[in-house]
């Protein structure tokens, strides 16, 4: 039994993870909790955090390479189930906008919803624009500065 706690001073974490490990009768499990914030009451009159508790091994994984690459410990050359930037996370947001026009051009549903703190990308900004010139519902919910 113990704890690992690590702090990252080095880069700005815009998620809070938390990572359990359990081996109960011969079987290993990973429970994973993913937040959007630290649920502080003040700041809950202005904004949501949203929390998700999974228990999905391949989260898990992902989990342990998010803690093992904030240290230094190791890098993931790929990852299961997460998205982190900034390995990757703007690519896989930019495929998904994509298949979100294709569903809008084959008269299919196509809805985009996303939750940030700013948008200042301007390569997700235009493409966000081309989503909904395609037919694509497109809802932001914007904490901070929004160049839209």
């Amino acid at each position: 039994m113990g704890f690992f706690v690590f702090i990252s001073f080095i880069f700005k974490n815009n998620i809070f993870v938390s990572n359990c490990c359990r081996f109960d009768n011969r079987v290993y499990s990973k429970s994973v909790h993913l937040g959007t914030g630290n649920y502080n009451d003040i700041t809950a009159r202005f904004y949501t955090d949203l929390g998700l508790l999974i228990a999905n091994t391949y989260y898990g994984v992902d989990a342990s390479a998010v803690f093992n690459m904030l240290s230094g410990y190791s890098e993931p050359s790929s990852w299961h189930k997460l998205e982190v930037a900034p390995k990757g996370l703007r690519e896989k947001f930019l495929h998904m906008m994509s298949q979100e026009q294709r569903n809008a051009r084959m008269d299919k549903k196509a809805h985009i919803i996303a939750k940030m703190n700013s948008q200042v990308d301007k390569k997700i900004i235009m493409a966000l624009y081309e989503a909904a010139a395609a037919g694509v519902k497109v809802d932001l919910i914007v904490r901070g500065i929004c160049c839209l």
